[in-house]
């Protein structure tokens, strides 16, 4: 098992704040509207980590687009990912005959 540490801090004076549900639309913590415009990245995950590390500075870098990214921790089966993830990278306990314990 990992353990880790998620540190969370109040926004910065040039941000807006956290995002909640108004009505019928989003809006930040100080009220201005929130538009969310996002992509996915699918079995992310279980990339290789040059790839994940791509991937990040794409959605970080200069002109970005998306301020929401969906991610899959599932691992999927496509065309371009066809590799098993790597050990300890299932959601859940794989055995020892090669099934899960859901």
């Amino acid at each position: 098992r990992r353990k880790g540490l998620l540190l969370a801090s109040p926004a910065a004076a040039h941000e807006h704040g956290p995002v909640r549900a108004e009505a019928r639309r989003f809006v930040h913590a100080d009220g201005t509207e929130h538009f969310s415009i996002g992509t996915t990245a699918y079995a992310w995950w279980h990339h290789a980590p040059s790839t994940r590390r791509a991937t990040l500075s794409t959605l970080q870098g200069r002109g970005r687009v998306f301020n929401k990214v969906r991610v899959c921790v599932f691992p999927k089966w496509y065309a371009y990912n066809r590799e098993e993830p790597r050990s300890g990278l299932y959601p859940y306990q794989k055995l020892a005959d090669g099934s899960f314990d859901f």
